[in-house]
């Protein structure tokens, strides 16, 4: 595996009780995203996010970690205290709702965790999971980075508020005191002249008094609440910055309406509340960006700021942050990217329940800076608009501050002021009539015009009548072929059925029409059959479904593309929204009830994808994490060389052409060449794989490999065969690896090798092998046991040199291990010959059960249920299928002990686990299924050394 590479973007001394741990004067670290590593987005070292398993209501207030958990507790996401099971405020408890309650429920199961040891988080997380059944979610602590692009004046006026009809707004409704805008921000300069007097003080605590007046969790959170006041050696209310991002985004939202001086924020008379998410010095990150959505919905704000994000996955607990505001009355309003024009979506800005905003200038053309896409509900101006600064109490500019994060706080004043006319909406359905009220600026967009949103129109948001008309937003889709299975690939001329899950957060609507167009589509990968969908009728909040839209798929396409559906309605209702696609992604996923994992059409295992990045689902053995980092095939030929999927001289490091894909007809069997290498280093090869996954519970697959000789010549001494860079355990610097040769002693007319993996520190995590097998007349078999896994470290010379040295390659040592087992075909290989080999690979939980799966894979001998040593047999049952709110397993073992039952996620991702729940007989134990989300599950119980695994569908 690529090492991690950690560099230290920030330095700090603090003194900070989160933050204090093994001595008071600790340091943090940000490791920056490093796309190798699978970090998407920057970290901060030695801290990690968990969410425990319902299992143990004792989770919801956590005093101290279990004992196996080598971490310290830093801070509960949504303190028992301040939730509704623990607040002793009756008011409070009768203002609880239904849909609190289901949102503050995972939360008071969610911590962030300090740990001393020196590893990644990402390797902590995995670590976490594998030692502890408790643990549902653990992911490392992501960082988002504020929104702001130094840029040029162009106006000295105010000149935004006038293009969104402010003064219009104004002269018939001003806002309301009442209504409070939270700036979640590295923090503002509360003194300001223009702010001081906006801000809305929490009159039920006593600032200044090192108390918690109003028990909302908050210690003297009076006039602003600071997370980093030990850190800046500051009061808690204090939220002042050397760096004036959040006094700049404070300005633009809630700067004093009507007060003769200085400027005016979009906000009216709606006024602020400033949240300090970073510590002083600190320029660039958010440390509290999260933790700050919480306080919002414990200060019950109606609307919250976030000129912040960043791009990396999506994260379900982070989304659960989203839902717990929403739930809240909290309506959250998000920097939508300064990704340049990128379609790239950021985050929170495209999470449910977020409005994204998009920047224009002063004449309403988009800016260079403004991301675009599904993740842009909204425009506005950002680029030269005045703002307050921290250099003094009467400082203005319009100079030096744009980007998103200029553009998100006049929106956020703009749903203030809607929240403060129609009190009676909820805080999605205030967003949703901002999104929908607006003007469009298509005319002064032309390379935009296709998929650019509204720009924000506050007299129009304010005036409307917010049920004349619906709110429709898609959830998602679904594709599926001419017979109605649901699938994402397809080969060209496929027709391609699409229904799109939809919600109406406002009013009901008879007669909607649904067109469907396709932008940004230079390949011509689609072309469109149904694209029109009449007569559906929308009830008021209500998800429906928009069916049919169908397609022709016309070619493979590795670039997103975008699906636009316009919505037309009676009184000349318009409105539409964005989907993206993309029609050529590389990856197919195998699986039975055991495994799972995925392979690249260009010859790779594991990972692959649009321009090989590390898409897919790596190797699962279900009920534990992927094991595998890369995989794929490498081939030599003559003293001088080698073709690769990993090390090739071709684009992306992979020297292969595509032939066939992973698809119908066939979807098993792909076909790849060599062309794609320089021209110096090409064989002249191409390769047919065939994958076969049993039915079952076999844990091992097979590739039946065929290599043809294209080249025109004849070829010297070709070798080929998979090289495999795993990564078992915390640390894939401490596993091992050995020849495995026990699996391959019965194997009779046939040469065979076969390699084994293992982590010597943790008895858990399963073993894993490879194995070759070919019956070409002179074949010898390969397996070698390694170190190499760096391009730089793993020559055309050492390749050539793994692949002909048979089985006397064996790595002693504990290291970051990785294999090649293959073949070898010494001497002359005519043009038009081919060579075959297969090769078989998978996992068990022990040595002796790998072994009899790798030599019954080598002899071609799927049959049986691999778990059969159970007198009579063991049998497990599954039900209801789909279930709903609970699902019940039962088996049938006559006398056993030590059972565990596991349930994972499509990704390997362990979402349930519960150890030693042996009982004799008849065994039936049901799960409850209230926190899980609709789709496919798998189940693994594990008795003594047997396995038997089973699926089944969640469906809500």
């Amino acid at each position: 595996m690529m090492k991690l590479r950690i560099s230290i973007a920030v330095l700090f001394v603090i003194i900070f009780s989160d933050f204090s741990f093994a001595s008071d004067k600790p340091t943090y670290e940000i490791l920056e995203a490093d796309a190798l590593a699978g970090r998407t987005a920057p970290v901060l070292a030695h801290h990690v996010m968990v969410r425990f398993k319902a299992l143990d209501k004792g989770f919801y207030n956590l005093k101290k970690l279990p004992a196996n958990i080598d971490a310290k507790i830093l801070r509960q996401a949504l303190p028992y205290k301040n939730s509704s099971m623990g607040s002793n405020d009756l008011q409070f408890k009768k203002r609880v709702t239904n849909q609190i309650l289901k949102t503050e429920e995972p939360l008071l199961r969610t911590y962030v965790l300090y740990y001393e040891e020196d590893i990644a988080p990402e390797k902590y997380c995995r670590k976490l999971l594998a030692e502890n059944p408790s643990i549902e979610i653990a992911e490392p602590y992501y960082l988002a980075e504020r929104m702001m692009s130094p840029n040029d004046p162009l106006f000295s006026s105010q000149g935004m508020l006038l293009r969104i009809m402010a003064p219009d707004a104004w002269n018939s409704f001003q806002g309301d005191t009442s209504v409070v805008i939270a700036i979640s921000d590295n923090g503002v300069f509360q003194e300001h002249e223009d702010i001081r007097n906006s801000i809305a003080p929490n009159w039920e605590e006593i600032p200044d008094n090192d108390r918690d007046d109003d028990s909302n969790g908050y210690v003297d959170d009076y006039r602003g609440y600071n997370f980093t006041s030990e850190m800046d050696h500051s009061d808690k209310g204090d939220t002042w910055h050397t760096d004036n991002h959040g006094t700049a985004v404070a300005g633009i939202c809630g700067a004093t309406f009507n007060n003769e001086i200085g400027m005016v924020g979009t906000a009216g008379k709606c006024r602020i509340f400033p949240i300090k998410t970073s510590p002083l010095g600190e320029n660039q990150y958010i440390l509290y960006s999260y933790e700050s959505i919480l306080y919002a919905a414990a200060r019950k704000v109606k609307v919250l700021n976030c000129s912040w994000g960043t791009q990396k996955e999506f994260s379900e607990l982070h989304q659960s942050y989203i839902d717990y505001a929403v739930a809240n009355d909290v309506a959250i309003v998000a920097s939508g990217g300064n990704g340049g024009g990128s379609l790239v979506p950021y985050y929170p800005a495209n999470y449910f329940g977020v409005l994204g905003v998009g920047e224009v200038n002063q004449y309403d053309n988009v800016t260079y800076s403004s991301s675009m896409g599904e993740a842009i509900d909204i425009m506005a101006q950002g680029e030269d608009n005045y703002y307050t600064d921290n250099d003094n109490a009467t400082d203005y500019e319009n100079r030096g501050f744009g980007g998103t994060s200029a553009a998100a706080p006049v929106v956020s004043g703009v749903v203030a002021m809607v929240r403060a006319k129609f009190p009676y909406l909820g805080p999605i359905q205030a967003l949703e009539v901002v999104r929908q009220q607006t003007d469009d600026i298509v005319d002064e967009n032309y390379s935009w015009q296709d998929i650019i949103p509204g720009r924000v129109n506050m007299y129009k948001a304010i005036n409307c009548s917010p049920y004349s008309f619906p709110g429709i937003r898609p959830k998602g889709y679904d594709l599926y072929t001419e017979s109605g299975v649901k699938t994402k690939r397809f080969n060209p001329g496929d027709k391609v059925t699409m229904k799109i899950n939809a919600m109406n957060h406002l009013g009901a609507a008879d007669n909607l029409t649904f067109k469907i167009s396709v932008l940004r589509d230079y390949a011509n990968t689609v072309t469109l059959i149904d694209s029109v969908v009449s007569g559906v009728s929308v009830d008021q909040s209500t998800p429906f479904i928009i069916e049919d839209f169908s397609f022709i798929m016309n070619t493979w396409n590795e670039e997103r593309i975008l699906f636009r559906v316009d919505i037309y309605g009676d009184n000349s209702y318009r409105d539409f929204f964005l989907l993206s696609y993309q029609s050529g992604t590389k990856i197919t996923n195998f699986e039975n009830d055991a495994i799972i994992f995925s392979v690249s059409d260009r010859g790779k295992l594991g990972f692959g994808g649009i321009n090989d990045d590390r898409q897919g689902l790596g190797f699962v053995l279900k009920g534990y994490e992927n094991a595998i980092y890369r995989a794929g095939i490498i081939i030599t030929e003559s003293d001088d060389k080698s073709v690769s999927s990993l090390f090739g001289t071709g684009p992306e490091n992979n020297d292969f052409a595509i032939e066939k894909q992973f698809i119908e007809p066939d979807m098993n069997i792909g076909i790849i060449n060599d062309s794609k290498a320089y021209t110096q280093s090409q064989i002249g090869v191409r390769i047919r794989q065939e994958f076969i996954v049993p039915d079952g519970n076999w844990s091992v697959a097979k590739v039946k490999m065929t290599v043809e000789n294209i080249s025109g010549g004849d070829l010297e001494n070709l070798a080929y065969g998979y090289f495999f860079d795993w990564d078992l355990g915390v640390d894939s610097d401490y596993n091992r690896v050995r020849l495995f040769s026990e699996a391959t002693e019965d194997i009779d007319g046939a040469v065979a090798a076969a390699e084994l993996a293992w982590d010597p520190n943790i008895d858990s995590v399963p073993f894993y092998a490879v194995a070759a097998i070919s019956e070409e007349e002179g074949a010898i078999a390969q397996a070698a046991g390694t170190n190499y896994t760096y391009t730089y470290n793993f020559s055309v010379a050492d390749r050539i040199e793994t692949l002909s040295s048979g089985t006397s390659k064996q790595l002693e040592s504990v290291d970051d291990i990785s294999m090649l087992v293959g073949m070898n075909f010494p001497g002359t290989f005519a043009n038009g010959d081919t060579k075959k080999c297969d090769i078989c690979f998978g996992a068990a939980l022990t040595e002796a059960d790998l072994e009899r799966q790798i030599e019954a894979c080598l002899k071609d001998d799927f049959t049986g249920v691999v778990v059969s040593s159970f007198p009579g047999g063991m049998k497990m049952d599954i039900g209801p299928q789909p279930a709903e709110e609970y699902l019940n397993i039962g088996f049938n073992i006559p006398k056993v002990s030590d059972i565990s039952i596991r349930i994972s996620d499509l990704n390997g991702t362990i979402v349930y686990k519960l150890n030693d729940i042996a009982q004799q007989g008849i065994l039936s134990y049901p799960v409850n299924l209230a926190k899980f989300q609709s789709g496919v599950y798998f189940v693994q119980t594990v008795v003594g050394s047997e396995v038997l695994n089973g699926k089944f569908v969640v469906l809500k």
